[in-house]
């Protein structure tokens, strides 16, 4: 519920409104129903006793999230002196060491306990002025801690210290999540394992309840999944189960854009193989084939900045652990392309309105062609097995292109080597020739016999 006409309505009450929604509804509410009976239009002859209780309620559920025990007792433990356990909640839920502001939200906060109390079901009534002035006070105090955009960036970054959430944490962090710098910093500084589940089961990675957009075709869009900025944080770190409910989130994902049912922007895909390769047993598969020949059929022309994970670190990942199936499936599509038809304008009359375009899966291949690849490591673990795979990717490029493997240059080093050294054609044929060459004397002679015995003469 927003404020729209209250006479009382002030810019900084807005603005605190604003920050106490980002909390929970219920927050807003209260502060909302402070404000109408605030009014000089409310006759409520108790209206000090519900104001103090409306105020006690927006304080208690303030510390609730964000001085949760684990943090108020970590901070009592680094305390001197005769500070109780009152004062370092305070101080943790206020976010920043200020003794003075502290001071003043305890001495308004016991202020509030008196009043909301009747104290003597004989007297009258509390006198309005008892609770105006505090009133003021006390929203001064609610301005620092809500009223601006900045407010709740120092008390997240405490959150994601924690091991684990509490539910009150998990509870208000869906409506903190909804503002995107909350989101996006809270995702980059979680790096606490023990969030995982937790998130998993409050639907925090349930794509049905994550904003999607649409593109000008109607296709549902994700972009930006930030959640998966966590996921590649934590990786590295990941126990069995842990590396069991990430790679599961990945495959849910990873499937429905198989399926068409959803595409992804290329920074998700970035923060996806930055989780696999910090995954200690995940193995690129078809499965991830699949899916980013789904990614580069819809994003066909733009940059892919994950190129350099899959196709550089990753690779150097797998050839450390000698892990031969990735080695293979991830070379054979970093090497592979994708053949698709496009539509040319301006040429009807000739009777051509589309062409062939064979595209590189992967366009570093253009710009690196593996140079520092261990190639002697590489033929150790994949024997002939990669080269062969590699090889029926070049007789396929030998039947829909032939001309473009006949202007490959000399595979020795000469003077044309410099004017196709930015050509993904050139370097496919350069890695299985600088490959080949370390293999060892049996497995070579077993490669050439392959190559003699393929219908396209490639060799």
């Amino acid at each position: 519920m927003k404020i729209t006409s209250l006479k009382n309505l002030t810019p900084e009450r807005q603005r605190i409104q604003k920050g106490l929604l980002q909390i929970g509804d219920l927050m807003g509410a209260f502060y909302l129903d402070a404000l109408l009976i605030l009014g000089q239009d409310c006759a409520l002859a108790t209206k000090v006793n519900l104001i103090a209780h409306l105020a006690r309620e927006i304080d208690g559920g303030f510390r609730d999230i964000f001085a949760p025990e684990k943090l108020k007792l970590a901070k009592e433990s680094s305390m001197t002196g005769a500070k109780n356990g009152h004062f370092a909640s305070i101080l943790v839920a206020l976010g920043f060491d200020n003794e003075d502001i502290t001071n003043e939200w305890i001495d308004v906060a016991g202020r509030f306990h008196e009043l909301a109390h009747r104290h003597g079901a004989w007297l009258k009534p509390k006198d309005y002025k008892e609770i105006e002035s505090l009133w003021i006070r006390y929203e001064k105090i609610l301005l620092i801690l809500t009223g601006s955009s900045y407010a709740f960036r120092d008390r997240i970054d405490h959150l994601s210290s924690l091991e684990t959430p509490t539910k009150e944490i998990l509870g208000a962090l869906g409506n903190l999540l909804k503002d995107h710098q909350n989101e996006f910093q809270f995702y980059k500084d979680l790096k606490k394992t023990g969030w995982l589940r937790p998130l998993y089961d409050n639907g925090f990675f349930d794509l049905s309840k994550t904003e999607i957009s649409y593109d000008s075709n109607g296709n549902r869009v994700l972009q930006d999944w930030l959640p998966l900025r966590y996921l590649a944080n934590i990786a590295p770190a990941a126990d069995r189960h842990t590396e069991i409910l990430i790679t599961k989130i990945l495959t849910n994902l990873k499937k429905q854009v198989i399926a068409g049912e959803l595409m992804i922007d290329d920074y998700s895909v970035s923060m996806i193989y930055q989780a696999v390769l910090g995954l200690p047993k995940y193995v690129f598969d078809r499965e991830d084939i699949n899916f980013l020949n789904a990614f580069n059929s819809y994003w066909s022309s733009s940059h892919k900045f994950h190129e350099s994970i899959i196709a550089s670190e990753l690779i150097e990942k797998y050839l450390t652990n000698g892990e031969k199936e990735g080695l293979i499936n991830l070379i054979t599509f970093c090497l592979g392309f994708r053949i698709y038809e496009e539509k040319v304008e301006g040429f009807e009359e000739l009777g051509i309105f589309s062409q062939i375009r064979i595209l590189p899966n992967v366009e570093e291949v253009r710009y690196y062609h593996f140079a520092g690849i261990d190639f002697n490591r590489l033929t150790q673990i994949t024997g002939t097995e990669l080269l062969e795979k590699l090889v029926g990717s070049i007789n396929e490029l030998a039947v829909e292109k032939s001309y473009e493997l006949d202007r490959i240059p000399s595979i020795e080093v000469s003077e044309q080597s410099a004017m196709y050294s930015n050509d993904w054609i050139s370097g496919i044929v350069s890695f299985v020739s600088l490959a080949g060459e370390n293999l060892t004397a049996p497995d070579r002679n077993n490669f050439i016999l392959y190559l003699l015995s393929q219908e396209q003469h490639i060799h």
